[in-house]
C-alpha cells in the first residue's frame, strides 16, 4: 500500500471512533457520579435530581411528625396522697423526701349531748424513699387530762405501696402501725392493719378508696379511741362491759380533685364496736384538701354517726394545718 491509501485508512479509523463517541456520549452525560453531585449540590444546587430531593424533604417530614405524636401516656391518672383528719386514706405515699408536720384542732360531741371534748394533736410524716413514708401522731385532750390514755403516742406507722395504678390494675398498698401507752395511766399496745386499694374513675380528676383493716386491741384504758385519725370519745367504762380486743371494719368512699390545689372526700365507715354487747357502727365521714402554697396546706375533716345511739360522736369536725419541706430520702434518689 502507498503512502497515500495508509493515510486514508488512518483517517477512516478516526473518523468511527468519533462516531462512536458521539453516539455514547449522550447517556455518559446524563449520569454524573456522586461526587459530582455532593459538590454541585454545595456550590450550584441546581443539579440535584428531582425525585431524590422530593424523597429526602418527605422521609425529613416524616420524622418531625413522628418526634411531635410520641407521647408518653398512662392510663392510670396520677395518685396523690390524703392528707386530712380524716379516716380514709389513698393507697399513693406522699412523695420520697419529703417531710410534713401537721398541727391538727377538734371538737366532737356525744350523741345525747351531755359530753362535748376538744383536743389539739401533732402529726409528722416522712417519704423515706419511693412507695414507703413513716408517721407518727399524738394528741392532747383538753379539759380532761387525767383521762387514761391522754397524751399516747396513737400511731407509729409505715406506709407501703406495692404497685401504682396502671391501666385496670388498682394501686395497693399497707398501713402497719401500732399505739404506744406513752400517755396517763395508759398500758398495752395496740396494733392495727389497714388494706389501701386506690381506682381512678376519671383519671387525675376522680378515684375511688377501699380501706378494709383488723386491729388488735390490748389495752384496757377508759379513753375509747376513734379510729377516724384520732376523734376522740371518753364513754364511761363502769367495768360491767368488755372491751373488744378484736376489731374489725372497712372505709370506702371516693375523692374529687376540684382543681390542682383542692381535694373533697366523702366515705362511709362501718366497724365493730369498741365493747362486746354493742352493735357495730355507721359513720358518715367528709373532708377537703386545700393547697394554699408550694409549702403551706389547710385540711378539714368532719364525722357524724348514722345511729345517734350514744356508742361513738355525735358529730365531730377538725381542722388541719399542714407545713412541708423537702429533704433527704433514704434511697438516694
Amino acid at each position: 500500500m502507498n503512502r497515500h491509501g495508509r493515510l486514508s485508512g488512518l483517517c477512516a479509523v478516526i473518523a468511527g471512533l468519533g462516531l462512536l463517541t458521539a453516539v455514547a456520549s449522550p447517556g455518559l452525560a446524563g449520569a454524573p457520579d456522586e461526587a459530582s453531585f455532593s459538590l454541585q449540590n454545595v456550590y450550584a444546587g441546581s443539579t440535584v435530581p428531582s425525585g431524590l430531593l422530593v424523597q429526602d424533604t418527605e422521609e425529613a417530614e416524616e420524622e418531625v411528625i413522628s418526634e411531635e405524636t410520641t407521647v408518653e401516656t398512662y392510663e392510670g391518672g396520677m395518685g396523690w396522697s390524703l392528707e386530712g383528719p380524716y379516716y380514709l386514706r389513698s393507697a399513693d405515699p406522699i412523695e420520697p423526701g419529703e417531710m410534713e408536720f401537721k398541727l391538727i384542732s377538734g371538737y366532737s360531741t356525744a350523741s345525747d349531748g351531755t359530753d362535748d371534748d376538744t383536743g389539739i394533736e401533732f402529726a409528722f410524716e416522712w417519704g423515706m424513699m419511693e412507695n414507703v413514708h413513716m408517721y407518727i401522731e399524738t394528741g392532747l385532750e383538753l379539759g380532761d387530762g387525767s383521762v387514761e390514755g391522754n397524751a399516747d403516742i396513737k400511731a407509729l406507722g409505715f406506709h407501703t405501696r406495692f404497685w401504682k395504678e396502671d391501666g385496670w390494675i388498682p394501686a395497693v398498698a399497707m398501713r402497719n402501725e401500732m399505739r404506744i401507752p406513752t400517755g396517763y395511766h395508759s398500758d398495752g399496745v395496740d396494733y392495727e392493719g389497714r388494706l389501701l386499694v386506690t381506682k381512678s374513675i376519671v383519671p387525675d380528676t376522680l378515684r375511688a378508696h377501699f380501706n378494709p383493716f383488723l386491729r388488735l386491741n390490748n389495752g384496757d384504758n377508759e379513753l375509747e379511741e376513734d379510729e377516724h385519725e384520732g376523734f376522740i370519745y371518753l364513754g364511761e367504762n363502769d367495768g360491767e362491759r368488755d372491751p373488744r380486743h378484736f376489731l374489725w371494719g372497712v372505709a370506702a368512699g371516693v375523692d374529687w380533685r376540684v382543681a390542682d390545689d383542692l381535694v373533697l372526700v366523702a366515705d362511709y365507715v362501718h366497724r365493730s364496736s369498741t365493747h362486746r354487747g354493742d352493735r357495730n357502727q355507721h359513720i358518715f365521714e367528709f373532708g377537703a384538701d386545700w393547697k394554699l402554697a408550694e409549702n403551706h396546706m389547710l385540711a378539714f375533716g368532719g364525722e357524724a354517726t348514722l345511729d345517734a345511739d350514744g356508742n361513738e360522736p355525735n358529730f365531730g369536725m377538725k381542722i388541719a394545718y399542714i407545713f412541708s419541706i423537702n429533704t433527704f430520702r433514704l434511697d438516694g434518689g
